[in-house]
């Protein structure tokens, strides 16, 4: 109702309201002057302040041409006022065509075409308020080296504007996602106005931006997830249970200074070797007859050797991954040179086999030999593999197997042998951990993420 000037009389509000196109039923003033304070809003709201300038100034330019009509002859009017005629000849006729549009179709066009400017404008405001993500790209293609270790695609980069972190990222800029593991490579990607979401190769379900009534499928209590995060009602990829601090691994025998924990990874022979050597200062033994040459574990000669490990707590297994110590790794080690004559031919004779057995009782760590073996084959889940031609063994366990116990038995065909162990990783979950569905696609809108899966 401010744009309106007050100074206008009946006529001058209908012939401004006769500009726009609108006509009303009882030209009342005070019906003209709301209806008119309604329209200039609009106005303004949807064309800006330009336009509706540029039609105030022809609202003057008709009063007064009206003026000039009503107040001189018409063949003086039409003489002075060609100029003005010739400005408004357009929006004339375009008003022309609107108020007989208007005539024939009622209101309902009005009505119409206000709503859909009133739901533009809100959708603008909305966009505007809440900001849109950045451009986002996948590079999927999955190259891997020889060892079969992926070495580059399924990175993550964006580029553009992102008004919900309050971030501008002028060029593509790859998207750093958090992983204690391993590292993450994405396939799928989808964009909301306002949050992000990534779908791994694993099926996990990545995202980020603002937390909009839990719309990035987080806590709904964070406002805003400022960096890629899993979705922990979704797929976690299974994890290198050897690699938590309380398990503990043991072998039948152990050859030299190869100690059990060296098939585990991490820190846990340092942290052995560190245990040892207080020990042995403890109890007044020389230091320097503990040495830390060898990086694997391995039993001395004998019949059915084993290395087993305890897990941290009872869990469900996914797969089980061995990799056999290799003779290049033996000759690089003094204390293992005088074991390849006793292992080459078991290996001509054709290859060792291997036991991998998961439990959920401990094994007897005192029988030895084939007996050993045989009790624990009883009571565990387990499966035979040939180390003949390979040097890694891959044992995908069956569907919800469970186990806090996990060993690898030779199956000594031939004699005495010795068992050597560079890596052993067992990949799984607790047991009490909740198993969500993978996710295969994503689609990103306004307030909610939908995720496709598996």
């Amino acid at each position: 109702m401010e744009t309106v000037e007050p100074e206008l009389d009946v006529d001058d509000l209908s012939l401004s309201l006769f500009m726009r196109g609108v006509e009303v039923a009882k030209p009342t003033r005070m019906a003209l002057l709301e209806t008119l304070g309604e329209c200039l809003e609009l106005e303004i709201e949807c064309v800006g302040d330009p336009f509706h300038d540029h039609m105030k100034q022809q609202d003057q330019i008709a009063r007064r041409y009206r003026k000039e009509r009503r107040e001189k002859p018409l063949m003086r009017v039409v003489a002075k006022t060609n100029a003005l005629w010739y400005e408004l000849g357009g929006l004339r006729d375009s008003m022309l065509a609107a108020e007989k549009q208007r005539l024939i179709k009622g209101e309902e066009e009005y009505s119409n075409m206000k709503r859909k400017i009133t739901h533009a404008t809100q959708k603008l405001k909305r966009r505007a308020r809440e900001g849109h993500p950045a451009i986002v790209a996948v590079d999927s293609t999955l190259e891997r080296s020889s060892s079969g270790q992926p070495t580059g695609g399924g990175e993550v980069y964006v580029a553009g504007s992102n008004h919900a972190l309050d971030k501008f990222t002028p060029q593509f800029t790859r998207v750093e996602i958090k992983s204690l593991f391993s590292m993450v490579m994405m396939v799928k990607v989808g964009c909301g106005p306002a949050h992000t979401a990534l779908v791994s190769t694993e099926g996990e379900l990545y995202t980020w931006g603002k937390n909009v009534g839990g719309s990035t499928g987080h806590a709904v209590n964070v406002p805003l997830i400022t960096e890629p995060t899993r979705v922990g009602c979704m797929f976690e990829r299974p994890r290198n249970l050897c690699l938590d601090e309380t398990v503990t691994a043991s072998q039948s025998s152990q050859n030299a200074s190869a100690l059990a924990e060296y098939a585990l990874g991490g820190d846990h022979a340092a942290k052995e070797l560190q245990r040892r050597r207080q020990s042995r200062r403890a109890s007044g033994k020389d230091r320097s007859q503990l040495s830390s040459a060898a990086k694997f574990a391995q039993t001395q000669q004998e019949t059915c050797p084993f290395w087993q490990v305890a897990l941290a707590e009872r869990s469900r297994i996914v797969s089980i991954r061995v990799v056999l110590v290799s003779a290049s790794i033996e000759d690089t080690n003094s204390t293992a040179r005088s074991t390849l004559s006793t292992k080459r031919p078991l290996r001509s004779a054709g290859g060792p086999k291997y036991a991998v057995m998961v439990s959920e009782d401990a094994f007897d760590p005192d029988l030895r030999g084939k007996q050993s073996l045989a009790k624990a084959r009883g009571q565990s889940v387990h499966i035979s593999l040939s180390g003949a031609t390979q040097s890694e063994l891959v044992w995908v366990v069956p569907a919800d197997t469970f186990g806090s116990f996990i060993r690898v038995q030779l199956e000594s065909s031939s004699g005495a042998g010795m068992l050597g162990l560079e890596r052993v990783e067992v990949l799984g979950s607790s047991s009490e951990q909740y198993v969500g569905p993978r996710v295969s696609d994503v689609v990103c809108a306004e307030g909610m993420t939908v995720a496709i899966c598996t």
